[in-house]
């Protein structure tokens, strides 16, 4: 059955029910996963945003994102029912777009079978296909796995970030260092390096009005350093809404 597409949503056939999980959800290797989608055991996600979809994606995976729009998650929810079985993927071990979604699925939508793999669409490049042909900037930091205990920040995208921030409704926060911001950075900024002192973060905190969500950004696109520090923010500085922009820097100015 050849694909369809459906408010943005690439459909395939509904697969078969599996096992219940020990939890929900829960993590998952591509090694696992690789028999039973040959099967139809379990309809595979993409978390990623689209554009890394479209450029390359694991055969058989529909898009559905956290950037996914309201419409999107109503076409997917009224597709597959709760109990169809789902695995998550985002871009590589120190991506956490695949364990927000996958926690999104069960917490707001309330899948009862849903998992994530632990490292993602480039552990099935390196399985399926060789080694991945890459061009990583010489100045990117190595992966960091991304902390994925406790509350998450929510991952979103400059293009519908940028609105929000210009009408006052999001706290933009450099958290590159003091010079990097001096030498450049996004427009309305505020600058609150990651290496700041609890009693600087105390202080911009008292300054922030609590209704009002920051919103985070690093250098680089996807990276898990920034994930991790929103992170930090919210688990032991008390921050109770924290965005963090999937677009580095280098990406949006």
């Amino acid at each position: 059955m050849a694909p369809a597409k459906s408010s943005g949503i690439v459909l395939i056939p509904r697969p078969v029910e599996s096992a219940a999980l020990a939890t929900n959800p829960a993590p998952v290797t591509w090694a696992v996963l690789k028999p039973r989608l040959a099967t139809g055991q379990v309809l595979l996600l993409d978390a990623r945003a689209k554009g890394p979809y479209e450029a390359g994606h694991i055969p058989g995976a529909i898009l559905l994102s956290i950037f996914s729009s309201t419409d999107e998650f109503a076409a997917f929810r009224r597709t597959y029912p709760t109990n169809t079985p789902l695995a998550v993927y985002c871009g590589s071990a120190s991506c956490p777009l695949s364990q927000h979604l996958a926690e999104q699925l069960v917490n707001e939508f309330g899948y009862q079978h849903v998992e994530h793999m632990t490292t993602g669409y480039l552990e099935w490049q390196d399985s399926e296909k060789g080694k991945p042909d890459v061009t990583v900037p010489s100045a990117a930091p190595p992966p960091i796995a991304a902390d994925t205990s406790g509350p998450m920040p929510l991952p979103v995208l400059w293009d519908a970030a940028r609105v929000r921030v210009e009408g006052g409704e999001l706290t933009l926060v450099d958290i590159r260092s003091a010079s990097e911001y001096a030498a450049g950075h996004l427009p309305g900024a505020v600058s609150l390096p990651a290496e700041s002192s609890s009693a600087v973060i105390a202080e911009f905190q008292r300054n922030q009005l609590l209704s009002k969500p920051i919103l985070i950004y690093g250098t680089w696109t996807g990276s898990s350093q920034t994930f991790n520090h929103g992170r930090r923010l919210m688990k032991e500085h008390g921050f109770g809404r924290v965005e963090c922009l999937h677009d580095g820097f280098l990406t949006c100015a």
